[in-house]
C-alpha cells in the first residue's frame, strides 16, 4: 500500500515531531525525577556504627554476637583468652606468698629482738642489784669496822 504523494512530503514532518515530542516528554520526566530524590554518586550508605574498645586487651576466642545485631550498652561482645591473665595473677599470687612470709620471718625477728631485749634488761637490773649489795655490804662492814667488830680487812 502506496502512500499518497502529499502525506509522503509530510512523513518526515511528523516523525521528527513525534521524536521531539518524545524527547520533550522524556526531559519533563527525567527532571521532575531528579527533583523528588536525592541522588549520590559517592556510594556512600547512612548507618549507625559505633567505635568499641575493650576494657583490657587479648586475643579474641569467642564472638558472641552476630552480624548487625543490635546490642546493649555493657553486654558481653566477646570472650578473650585469658591466659595471660591467669599467669599474671600466678605471679602476683606467688609474690603476695613471698611477701607474706617475709613479713612473718620479721615478725620472728622483732619477737627474739625483744626477747633479747629483756634478757638483757634482766641482765642489767640482776647487775644493778648485785652492785647495789655490794656497795651494802661494804658499807655495813665499813660501820662494823669502825666499831671493832670485824677487822679492817673485811672493810675493804
Amino acid at each position: 500500500m502506496a502512500l499518497p504523494a502529499p502525506l509522503k512530503k509530510r512523513l518526515p514532518l511528523i516523525v521528527a515531531s513525534v521524536v521531539g515530542l518524545g524527547l520533550v516528554v522524556g526531559g519533563v520526566v527525567w527532571w521532575q525525577g531528579k527533583q523528588r530524590w536525592e541522588g549520590t554518586d559517592n556510594a556512600f550508605v547512612q548507618a549507625d556504627t559505633v567505635a568499641v574498645s575493650p576494657r583490657i586487651g587479648g586475643e579474641v576466642v569467642e564472638v558472641l554476637v552476630k552480624d548487625n545485631q543490635r546490642v546493649e550498652a555493657g553486654q558481653v561482645l566477646v570472650r578473650l583468652d585469658d591466659a595471660d591473665a591467669r599467669d599474671a595473677l600466678a605471679q602476683a599470687q606467688a609474690n603476695l606468698a613471698a611477701l607474706t612470709a617475709a613479713v612473718a620471718n620479721v615478725d620472728a625477728r622483732t619477737e627474739q629482738e625483744q626477747a633479747t631485749i629483756a634478757a638483757r634488761a634482766a641482765a642489767v637490773t640482776q647487775a644493778q642489784a648485785q652492785a647495789n649489795l655490794a656497795r651494802a655490804e661494804v658499807d655495813r662492814y665499813g660501820k662494823l669496822a669502825d666499831q671493832g667488830w670485824v677487822s679492817q680487812d673485811r672493810k675493804s
